[in-house]
Order: C-alpha cells, then structure tokens, then sequence
C-alpha cells in the first residue's frame, strides 16, 4: 500500500506539467492564478484531503513541505522568466518527470547506493537524467519562440547537460528539499546554456573509434578481474565521453590511470589477503570506485567539448594523478609497507589502517602519479611545466584524503567519498599551480 500511495505521488507530481502546454496560448495573469492555486492547493487540499499521496510522517501535521516547495518553485519560475516561459517550462519539467522517474525507478531498481549519497541510488539518477532530458526537451521545443530558436543539437545539448547537472545535484545530500534544489539549479543552469551563442560540440575522435576501443578495453579488463562487469559499463560510458572530447591523448592518460591501479592491486593479493586488507570482490573494482575516482576528471574532460584550455587539460591530469596514487600507494603500502604512520600524528599503525602512510607506499604513488602526469606532455598535450603541477596536485589530495580518513569513523561508502575529494582536490590544486605560477597570464 505504501508502494501504491507513493507511485500515485508520483503522478501527482507529473499531472501538473500538462499546464506548461498551455503557456504559448493563454494570458500570463492566468497563468499567475493557476500557479497561485497550485499553491493553495499543495499548502491546505492536497495534505488534508488527497490522503493517498501524503506521506505517513506529512498526515499527522497535515503539511507537505516537498508538495509546498514544488509549488513555490514553479510560482518562482514563472515570476522569474515571465518574458523567457521556454526556460520556465523546460526547469518545470526537470522537477515534475525527472524527479519523478527518479522516485519511482530507485524504489524498483535500487541499483548501486551512490558512495556519497547510500538514500539514492546510480538507477535512480539515471532514471532522473533520461527522463528530465526527454521532458526539457519536449517543453523547450513547444513553447519557444519562433524567434529565439536554436538549431535543434544546440537545444539537445542544453538539454542533455542541464538535466546532468540538476540530476547531479538531486543526488547530493542535502539540507533542503529536492524540489526546491532541482528549481535553484534548473533555473541557473539552463538560461546558461541557451544563452551560450553556439553550443554545437566539437568531437576530438570519431565515434566508431570511441566506442570500439572502449568496449575492446572493457571486455578485456572484465576478463583479467580488473572490473566488475557493472563497473565496466559504467567505466565504458566515462571512457566514451573522454575520448570523443578529449581526444587519444587525454583518453591515454585515463588508460595509464586504470592500468596502473588495476596492476598495483593485483601484486602482493596473497599477502595483502592474508592481512585481512585485500580489495573486496578479488580486486574487481565497481561502480563506486569508477565514479568515485573518475567522476571530477569525467566532468572536465566533457568541458572540453567546447573550449581548449591548458588549465582545464592540467587540472584533469591533476584529478587522474590524486586518483592513481592514491591506488598505487595504498596497494604497494599494503604489500611492502613495513611501518605505516598516522599522517596526523606519525605514530605507527596496523597494516590498513584508513589514512596511514608508509614510505614504500609513498614513493610508489608518487612514481605513479609521475608517469600518469608525464603522459600528456609526451603527447604535446599539455607543457612540460604541467607535469610538476599535476604531480603537486596528486600529492595535495592525497594528503588531504589521509587526514580526512585518519580523522573520521570508518562508515559505508565514506572510502568513496574521500576518493572523490582526493581526485577533486587534486584538479583544484594542480589547476592553480599552472595558473599562479606556470601561465599566468594565459586561462
């Protein structure tokens, strides 16, 4: 019964977009009054009266925060782009299809907790991401304007990267309610978009390059156990993305990364289980180690779609730099480690404690880092002067991430997170080392 009332929410939350059809036909004061009426409705009719849809927690105090914010977000939607009702239509349908889809499809296919988020799940957002990028497509198509009209690949891309990044950000845990983060996030990123002159991606690769590589590359890691076969599709998706923005060289640098972590947890497995401190699964890495460690150089390397900036190919050399030594260095220290230290205080710890450091691991995720950053500058990717910037970056993360797991309780999917952070501060200061101190004077 649970299950019913939540999917009946559900349409609930949908039924209203059928309004934003209307928009191009009828007078904006009545559309001000039907939006004011949604309002009244979600603050007094619907938690009193449609009782099927209002949670358990929602009928005691006969208020629905989530209903009340949806509404308020589409009154402020519609206030705010009174002369632009394409932008307004298309965050609307982000909000009403896209967080619905996503309700709907973790609740039935729970697919991978996301390692920073264990509420939401990796089918969840992408039931969030396909299902708002179809909608804003649709409602951005019907109430455009004949003059403000973009070529239809333009319009796709806004679309298809809007919805990314306000999937994203529903994802995230957070201190509001969705409906009213989805709204915030929508109404930023998407007159953005539009309002960017040519949005037409330049491809670095061919397609059938791209795809054939990635599943050659996939299919073969899957066989040695370097992968789970669910990490692979996803590791395939990022790969892609990679190589048709970024070119042979940046999607070198991705492959160095991936073969180095994979080799390094394979050397010493029999010591490293008979410490207890092996890789789960025989060293096949999933879903959450993909995204934890490739996600911030992913986000990048799309960037690259539509600008050619050395900060960018730095910082994205840094990300991939934190994340392979962050790998070699635990998988060595784990190996030939002899007396791994707390970063904090430097007293010795057990083999695998989070957070320690020992000096074989050390240098081993220092030489790794090298030889990913090094990648690039003999592709002429980046300059020379990049490599001790990214090498910079990754030791900087890397000791961010050591103290951060050295300093909290070890929970599920916090390892995950702090990947992400390492690999995030990793970009973030390799990117200013090029630009304080390398390129000044060149973004």
């Amino acid at each position: 019964m649970r299950d019913k009332g939540e999917d009946l929410r559900q349409l609930e939350h949908v039924l209203p977009l059928a309004f934003a059809f209307l928009l191009p036909y009828v007078d904006y004061g009545l559309i001000l009054l039907l939006s004011l009426f949604s309002f009244f409705y979600a603050a007094f009719i619907s938690p009193r009266w449609i009782r099927v849809t209002t949670r358990e927690s929602e009928r005691e105090t006969g208020f629905s925060p989530g209903k009340l914010y949806y509404a308020f977000g589409i009154m402020m939607l519609l206030l705010l782009f009174r002369e632009r009702l394409h932008v307004a239509a298309a965050v609307w349908a982000v909000l009403a299809v896209g967080d619905a889809v996503s309700n709907l499809a973790g609740r039935r296919w729970p697919w991978v907790p996301l390692p920073y988020n264990r509420e939401k799940s990796l089918g969840g957002s992408i039931g969030f991401f396909l299902a708002a990028a179809v909608g804003s497509w649709t409602l951005l198509v019907w109430n455009l304007p004949q003059a403000d009209g973009g070529s239809n690949l333009k319009l796709a891309a806004c679309c298809l990267f809007g919805s990314l990044v306000c999937a994203l950000a529903e994802s995230l845990p957070n201190l509001v309610d969705d409906n009213l983060v989805i709204v915030v996030v929508g109404a930023g990123v998407f007159p953005l978009l539009l309002g960017v002159p040519d949005l037409i991606p330049e491809l670095a690769a061919p397609w059938s390059h791209a795809v054939g590589i990635n599943f050659l590359l996939a299919g073969l890691a899957v066989m040695v156990g370097w992968i789970s076969w669910r990490g692979a599709a996803v590791g395939v998706v990022l790969g892609i993305g990679v190589f048709l923005s970024a070119g042979p060289a940046g999607y070198t640098v991705l492959c160095c990364f991936f073969f180095l972590g994979g080799f390094s947890t394979w050397l010493g497995m029999g010591h490293k289980e008979a410490l207890g401190v092996a890789e789960e699964n025989l060293g096949r890495r999933g879903v959450g180690n993909v995204l934890s460690k490739g996600l911030v150089a992913g986000i990048l390397a799309f960037l690259f779609f539509w600008t050619d900036s050395t900060v960018l190919r730095v910082a994205y050399t840094g990300a991939l730099a934190a994340a392979t030594m962050d790998t070699v260095a635990t998988e060595i220290g784990q190996w030939l480690g002899r007396s791994p230290r707390d970063l904090r205080s430097f007293k010795p710890v057990p083999v695998g404690t989070p957070g320690a450091v020992s000096l074989a691991g050390t240098l081993a995720g220092l030489a790794a880092a090298l030889a990913v950053s090094s990648v690039p500058v003999l592709w002429s990717w980046v300059p020379a002067s990049a490599l001790a910037a990214a090498a910079a970056g990754a030791s900087a993360g890397n000791g961010i991430e050591s103290c951060l797991a050295g300093a909290g309780r070890d929970a599920p999917g916090r390892h995950q997170v702090l990947n992400l952070y390492n690999s995030l501060a990793g970009a973030c200061v390799s990117g200013g080392i090029w630009i304080l101190f390398c390129s000044p004077a060149t973004p």
